[in-house]
């Protein structure tokens, strides 16, 4: 059985988390009852397990130990790729032993949650710096599979780009992926805080090369932090557009402000659901940014229509992640996020929007003022 199969590579971070929930405010110094949940995270694990559920061919790449944490979310992932519809040489890549890289502690993060908000304690990862042979061993390990291509590429956190981390080499392996799978594959980049630290300049020359650059609202602060005259979210959308870079600015709850291409098109507004119950909102944009993928990948080339159906798709999947604790605690296969959709698909404050320039620009100064 020698056809071709497409997959999806997600390549980012993975770890154990104990999540502490408490109803009332976290008062330092004060005791506190809790409630302990016991889950798994991290954006390249999140991608891939949302993924699999949902039953796209995810293979992640991650940064993980091999220790008893490590072998748990190599356990987890089998389980998700059980299913016969998947390829086989998935399987057999997921459960090799060079999964692991036996330099990397598998790290732990605590998240507590209080209300509406959430406090997150990670340790440092130890080992992290061996990250990149890991990497270049797996990417090596997929070409055993002439059957297996790359169809896209999600790029999430990636602590060993850190300057502190590969000083001389920061971003390394975020533009070694963008350089090898530019025209080839469609390649998400939902970057985390290392490679953000780095910062737009630094950026610039590899995201027009990027089919989506996901980030939050708090991230578009840090990554134009030495750009005084990038301050408003007009200048912000502005700075996109010149650079033909096609970006997707989250809200919390799960809407987010875009812009395609050259942004001819206008600026796009998916505005948020009212959702009745936010459990947790960790996650919600790794969902958001798989459920995009997804879209894009099942349905390639349809270009700007594709664009505003794969946003509206990916806030369906953002949304759902709100319901549930943990990064990727739930993981709905496709039968359950239909149904969650037509739950609450009138549950809009209004539906995606295109807007042009003179109209976005309005709603962005207000939002500018909410945020």
């Amino acid at each position: 059985n020698h056809h071709m199969h497409n997959i999806i590579l997600t390549v980012g971070s993975c770890s154990g988390e104990s999540v502490l929930t408490t109803p009332g405010d976290i008062r330092i110094g004060d005791k506190h009852r809790i409630e302990r949940h016991e889950l798994l995270g991290g954006s390249g694990l999140n991608y891939a397990l949302r993924l699999l559920r949902a039953g796209f061919p995810a293979l992640p790449l991650l940064s993980v130990g091999d220790d008893r944490l490590g072998h748990f979310i190599q356990q987890e992932l089998l389980q998700a790729c059980a299913d016969e519809a998947f390829p086989e040489p998935l399987r057999q890549l997921i459960a090799r032993q060079d999964f692991f890289s036996r330099h990397i502690v598998t790290p732990h993060t605590t998240i507590i949650v209080s209300k509406d908000t959430r406090t997150i304690f990670s340790e440092k990862i130890q080992g992290v710096a061996y990250f990149k042979q890991l990497v270049e061993r797996r990417l090596t390990a997929i070409g055993e599979f002439p059957e297996l291509r790359v169809g896209a590429v999600m790029i999430g956190h990636i602590y060993s780009d850190h300057p502190d981390v590969s000083p001389g080499a920061a971003g390394g392996i975020t533009r070694s992926l963008i350089e090898t799978y530019s025209g080839r594959a469609l390649i998400y980049a939902n970057l985390g805080a290392s490679q953000l630290s780095l910062g737009a300049d630094f950026w610039e020359p590899y995201l027009p090369m990027v089919d989506v650059f996901q980030l939050s609202l708090g991230e578009v602060r840090t990554f134009f932090r030495n750009h005084p005259a990038v301050r408003s979210l007009a200048d912000i959308i502005h700075w996109f557009r010149e650079r033909h870079i096609t970006a997707v600015i989250t809200l919390d709850k799960f809407g987010a402000i875009a812009t395609y291409r050259d942004g001819a098109e206008g600026v796009i507004f998916d505005w948020p659901f009212d959702l009745e119950s936010v459990v947790d909102s960790t996650g919600a944009g790794d969902a958001f940014a798989a459920g995009f993928t997804a879209t894009l990948f099942e349905h390639p080339g349809e270009q700007f229509p594709g664009f505003l159906r794969s946003i509206q798709a990916a806030s369906i999947w953002g949304a759902y992640a709100c319901t549930s604790l943990g990064g990727a605690q739930d993981c709905p296969d496709r039968d359950t996020l239909a149904r969650f959709s037509a739950k609450i698909i009138n549950r809009k404050f209004a539906q995606v929007e295109v807007k042009n320039l003179t109209d976005a620009d309005l709603i962005l100064k207000l939002l500018d003022k909410a945020y």
